[in-house]
């Protein structure tokens, strides 16, 4: 984590902010992902709960954007949701999908 914050490259689509880095680990999947919604703006956990579901969600359909056949390296990735209010489903899957397509160009862009 604190890796992917001092060293990683940032990001936005909004409502999420996204920090990625390249990373190694022992597991065979390609990425690592993690997402976040601050407490600051949303006080009520049932709130951050549904936020965060709607991100999962949208990364789990959309995650095949990222695996390129050729990709080598690994990514740590964290889903910041900035917005101050809660936006639909569809507002964060076009979000995602910005996100992850950006993501794919950036790793097959480098040599």
């Amino acid at each position: 984590m604190d890796k992917l914050f001092s060293e990683g490259e940032t990001f936005l689509f909004y409502p999420l902010k996204v920090v990625h880095t390249e990373i190694s680990f022992q597991e065979p999947f390609l990425a690592k992902v993690g997402f976040a919604v601050s407490k600051k703006l949303f006080k009520r956990a049932v709130r951050r709960n549904l936020i965060k579901r709607r991100m999962r969600e949208a990364y789990r359909l959309n995650k095949h954007l990222l695996t390129p056949d050729e990709l080598s390296t690994k990514k740590a990735i964290f889903f910041i949701y900035v917005s101050k209010e809660v936006l639909s489903f569809k507002t964060i899957e076009k979000a995602m999908k910005k996100s992850l397509s950006s993501l794919a160009e950036s790793i097959n862009s480098v040599p």
